[in-house]
């Protein structure tokens, strides 16, 4: 069963892990944190592990190096709009995909500096604050595991639990990176009553901003696995926000309807078989136990 190891004399981080904050790496602070845990050597590590997960880890091989995580406070106040047409907000598009990315970089660089194969069931989210409406916060946490064979120049990032990821091994499987594909779209005219009327009905208004919010999103992400030259993507999850505001223009009230859309999953490529050991059923009864993987045939054990 794996332990996470002190890390080996002469281990030389990828050259990923020594950005400048300038350039989108870690500031120094969070740099010398987990430079801290490397020197201290001692196997000790945090996690984002259930007790399930962790035991699944042990089985797997997947040895948990620490917790890491990258963050990015982004501001939001350039954003295009018209009270005539409506339309993709492009410039908030792109801020929330730059401002995603750069946590889910700096949380990458943290599992470098560790000597990472992966990170696993990261989980990235955003924040806004009363105190600071134009400002939201993203975060990505995850847990740092080592896995076999060399250690990559940047490690895997997946949105996969410890027992997926252990699945998509069996299957000769492996996670490559995090895609995204996201799109924030605008509608000035969507009040009920000029989009449907007071009676039970669809709002046509409405349901077109959501999908063509869909439609540009999906685009996105499928490019991003398409760069990545990847067999397709796993575990994918569908984010939706909904706003609406309400505005005057000559005396005349509106309302406005704003739909965010997000899907993130994960990368795979091919890895070739697997020499995981499979898991065996067992079904508990008491004080005796049926075991289904020892023999080809039913053996009750006292």
């Amino acid at each position: 069963m794996a332990e996470a190891e002190p890390r080996q004399k002469g281990y030389d981080p990828p050259a990923m892990s020594r950005r400048p904050f300038a350039e989108g790496g870690l500031p120094d602070s969070a740099r010398e944190r987990v430079q801290r845990a490397v020197d201290r050597g001692d196997g000790f590590f945090t996690s984002t592990f259930t007790a399930a997960e962790l035991a699944v880890a042990r089985l797997a091989g997947y040895a948990p190096l620490g917790q890491v995580m990258g963050s990015s406070m982004y501001h939001l106040g350039w954003s295009w709009s018209s009270s005539y047409s409506g339309g993709e907000m492009e410039a908030v598009s792109a801020a929330k995909r730059d401002a995603r990315t750069l946590a889910l970089e700096r949380m990458a660089e943290e599992a470098a500096m560790l000597g990472a194969h992966a990170v696993v069931g990261v989980k990235l989210v955003m924040r806004g604050y009363e105190w600071a409406g134009e400002l939201s916060e993203f975060t990505a946490i995850g847990t740092a595991v080592r896995a076999s064979g060399p250690v990559p120049g940047r490690p895997a990032l997946s949105n996969l639990t410890v027992q997926q990821l252990y699945k998509l091994e069996l299957a000769g499987r492996w996670p490559i990176d995090i895609v995204m594909g996201a799109c924030t779209w605008y509608e000035p005219h969507a009040d009920c009553v000029s989009d449907g009327s007071w009676f039970n009905r669809e709002l046509p208004t409405h349901t077109g901003c959501i999908d063509l919010a869909r439609a540009h999103a999906t685009t996105r992400f499928q490019s991003e696995v398409t760069r990545l030259g990847a067999l397709g993507a796993v575990a994918v999850d569908v984010e939706r926000h909904f706003h609406e505001r309400e505005y005057e223009v000559n005396k005349s009230s509106h309302t406005s309807f704003r739909a965010e859309v997000l899907l993130i999953g994960t990368a795979i490529a091919s890895r070739g078989p697997s020499k995981l050991p499979r898991p065996r059923l067992v079904l508990d009864l008491g004080n005796k136990k049926i075991d289904l993987g020892a023999r080809a045939e039913l053996k009750i054990t006292e």
